[in-house]
């Protein structure tokens, strides 16, 4: 269940009204109704490779393999199915050099939210 929403830069938090808001510092939070839609997105999550620079670096990349849209109430339950679903995709371990692949399933407001939409510039 999605529970707060920042009011400042409607980031996501699965925190109490007290805490701030990582990306932004505020602590000015919204509720979200049961009923609301929210979308419960599975994600297949590898390391890959950035770039040279500082000696190499790595990334996580999020590859939406399902989009699932349901009511706020009913998000936790529809979480758990996919977890079990595409739990086939967990294999390794993406901080090893052997690789591997883990599952992220997140309850978000928009579709494909944390999907990585382009490789990270080095900076």
């Amino acid at each position: 269940m999605l529970n707060v929403v920042c009011n400042v830069c409607d980031g996501d938090a699965f925190l109490s009204d007290s805490v701030k808001c990582d990306p932004c510092n505020s602590t000015g939070w919204t509720g979200v109704p049961d009923n609301q839609i929210v979308y419960v997105n599975a994600y297949r999550v590898t390391r890959e490779f950035g770039g040279h620079e500082e000696g190499g670096w790595w990334y996580d990349n999020y590859e939406c393999i399902e989009v699932f849209p349901v009511k706020n109430k009913a998000a936790e339950l529809m979480k758990e199915s996919l977890e079990e679903e595409h739990s086939h995709i967990v294999h390794g371990d993406i901080s090893s050099v052997l690789g591997g692949a883990e599952l992220h399933v997140l309850i978000e407001e928009k579709p494909k939210e944390s999907e990585t939409r382009e490789r990270p510039h080095y900076e």
